[in-house]
């Protein structure tokens, strides 16, 4: 596996899917593991409404130490991003699994879904460590199933 191995979905590309993106590519680089991630949104955020990223995100992840100074805009999910994404996981099912069937039916049932709500139903207080763990797990288990180094 090599280049863009997983990729989150969220709502906006803006909360939940940039943070496992960035801790996630943040951890793999600092472990030496050819494996990348990359986010995308089903609805992506308008920046000039909210910016390019969670407060939430950006605090919890500097406090991380994980870079943060190549931030981009959040970004649409595409037909495409599937064929790129080894591996995709939206991040709450709830949420996520309609919108899916909506927009990208053919990729509904062939997606793993998490169980993370948006900052609207639960703290990120609460959210982002339990991301952090799972995001750890992940990787985890990708170095274990694939054999890397």
């Amino acid at each position: 596996m090599l280049g863009r191995d997983v990729l989150f979905i969220c709502t906006g590309n803006y909360y939940r899917s940039r943070f496992a993106e960035l801790l996630f590519n943040h951890l793999a680089k600092l472990y030496c593991l050819p494996i990348l991630s990359f986010s995308k949104g089903i609805e992506p955020y308008h920046v000039d409404n909210v910016g390019l990223i969670s407060q939430h995100t950006v605090d919890y992840l500097t406090k991380l130490g994980v870079d943060l100074t190549n931030l981009s805009e959040p970004l649409p999910l595409t037909e495409q991003d599937f064929d790129e994404g080894a591996i995709a996981i939206a991040m709450s099912e709830k949420e996520h699994r309609p919108m899916m069937a909506k927009k990208f039916p053919r990729w509904e049932n062939c997606i793993t879904y998490w169980n993370f709500e948006d900052e609207y139903l639960i703290s990120p207080t609460v959210l982002l460590p339990r991301l952090e763990e799972r995001v750890k797990a992940l990787l985890g288990n990708l170095k274990t199933d694939n054999h890397l180094p």
